[in-house]
């Protein structure tokens, strides 16, 4: 039985939007523009650096589970917008503080 392939129309076409939007998501927090090192960033998610350094110079593509791993270390160290920027509308964007006050004091208000 012949072996079918999945449609290609627009895979190409998403594979390098996601892989641009990867690509400046960690150059933003990569140095010199951000606090990591691909050495300490490739420790955080058990990856060795050429391994980020491939992703990062778009050599490579990012597997879920390492897409995972990132987005958990750079949450650890407080930044919550990095799944955001790689897949844009698809994933809602982070409450902020301010939001989420206002939502608490919302709800106090509709009980009172």
């Amino acid at each position: 039985m012949p072996r079918r392939s999945a449609p290609t129309y627009r895979k190409s076409a998403a594979r390098d939007e996601l892989r641009d939007r990867l690509k400046a998501a960690l150059a933003r927090r990569l140095h010199p523009r951000g606090p990591w090192a691909i050495k300490q960033l490739a420790g955080a998610i058990g990856a060795s650096p050429d391994t980020v350094e491939r992703v990062f110079n778009g050599q490579q593509e990012a597997l879920a589970l390492l897409l995972y791993e990132l987005a958990r270390a750079f949450r650890s160290a407080g930044d919550i917008g990095f799944l955001r920027e790689v897949y844009g509308e698809v994933v809602e964007p982070a409450p902020t503080p301010a939001a989420l006050l206002r939502e608490a004091l919302r709800q106090i208000e509709t009980k009172f």
